[in-house]
């Protein structure tokens, strides 16, 4: 065997192989041949983990270098930035495979990779008593600087793969949310034409509940997948409705809202709040608005809405006929996100009473939920 020729092959072999298994096979079946090395292995940029190929076996081992001697003698290698190899001479050490083998170890040469490869080094590795000649140790070099390159198109081909994967994601979630929009649209427009009271009536507030919609979706295009803050939510819908600073009082923990969940709640407060200005305590001189959240703790945690109006002077009965409002409050938020409402027409104004399964509505729930359970006042 020409052992130059061999190993330009064997570069042709790696430039077609594509994939790291393929790859490694090739390299470890090439390295045997050159230097009859048992083993090779490809570290990773911190040096805790490799992935291994052995000389006499077809499978690839995913294996934890931390408690092994190799991992403590290379380390000061790889710390140090160098690009030269080095071999790496000591006792008899052990890599611990997946399959609850032990992988005998006396020497390894260990060569250091470009950072664009996503790996720190290729290992070469040897049982006791074997090694490599400088001729076998300088084409061992050359074949672990092609796996390098190799491994620099693999990063490659993974972002861009992830790039597509993200871009098929993004279109698909705009997709979701264009039907979902349209869906609430239309349900607002049946909804509004059903409740309303004469064509002026409908097309006023029409207009106001699509624009409390598309002042939601603005909102949650801003803040993508963190999700829109609830006092956020209820500040920009009071303020859009012209409510008085001084009429209103909010508390309540910091909560992110999904998108389902803040634009259900959004036409919830405009609701409200156009209510209040028109029959209830925002109509009033001395009227007062109250507007709490807190999380319930639990195995379900659960967000807990509370409208308190107050100082209005109103019948403590509800309504004969029942409004857009009405029915989105003890009909949709049911329906659509699991809540429990309860609408209570006092004479000093009303009370509304909501409580949702938080995974329901609000973004990393889990996490929202160890927080806002012991938040304070806004």
């Amino acid at each position: 065997m020409d052992p130059e020729r061999y190993l330009a092959d064997v570069f042709d072999e790696l430039t077609a192989a594509g994939r790291p298994d393929a790859s490694m096979r090739i390299v470890v079946h090439a390295a045997h041949e050159l230097a009859d090395a048992d083993g090779v292995c490809m570290l990773s940029a911190t040096g805790e983990r490799c992935v291994v190929a052995l000389a006499r076996q077809q499978e690839i081992h995913l294996c934890d270098l931390r408690n092994s001697g190799l991992y403590r003698a290379a380390a000061p290698l790889l710390r140090s930035a160098t690009t030269s190899s080095r071999t790496l001479w000591g006792k008899e050490d052990f890599i611990a495979l997946p399959t609850g083998e032990q992988l005998r170890i006396g020497v390894a040469l260990i060569v250091p990779l470009n950072a664009a490869s996503g790996h720190a080094a290729v290992g070469f590795l040897w049982q006791p008593g074997r090694i490599a000649d400088a001729s076998g140790s300088r084409r061992l070099q050359l074949l672990a600087k092609a796996l390098g390159l190799n491994a620099s198109a693999w990063n490659k081909d993974e972002e861009y793969a992830a790039r597509e994967r993200d871009q098929h994601r993004i279109a698909a979630d705009l997709q979701h949310r264009l039907r979902n929009n349209l869906a609430l649209t239309r349900s607002i427009i049946r909804r509004s034409r059903e409740t309303a009271e004469s064509a002026e009536h409908f097309a006023l507030h029409l207009e106001a509940r699509i624009g409390a919609l598309g002042r939601m979706q603005g909102a949650l295009a801003t803040a993508g997948e963190a999700g829109v803050e609830l006092e956020e939510l209820v500040r920009t819908e009071l303020i859009a409705s012209a409510v008085p600073e001084r009429s209103c009082s909010m508390r309540g923990p910091a909560v992110r809202l999904h998108a389902k969940g803040a634009e259900s709640l959004a036409l919830t407060v405009h609701e409200l709040a156009t209510n209040s200005l028109k029959f209830g305590a925002l109509a009033a001189s001395n009227g007062h608005l109250a507007i709490a959240w807190a999380v319930t703790e639990g195995q379900l945690p659960h967000l807990r809405i509370s409208w308190i109006e107050t100082g209005a002077s109103i019948a403590s009965v509800a309504p004969r006929r029942r409004g857009f409002g009405q029915e989105l409050i003890e009909c949709t938020l049911p329906y659509e996100l699991g809540a429990h409402t309860r609408l209570t027409f006092n004479p000093g104004g009303l009370l509304c009473e909501i409580e949702i399964p938080l995974e329901a509505c609000a973004a990393d729930s889990e996490p929202r939920a160890r927080q806002a359970a012991h938040g304070g006042a806004r």
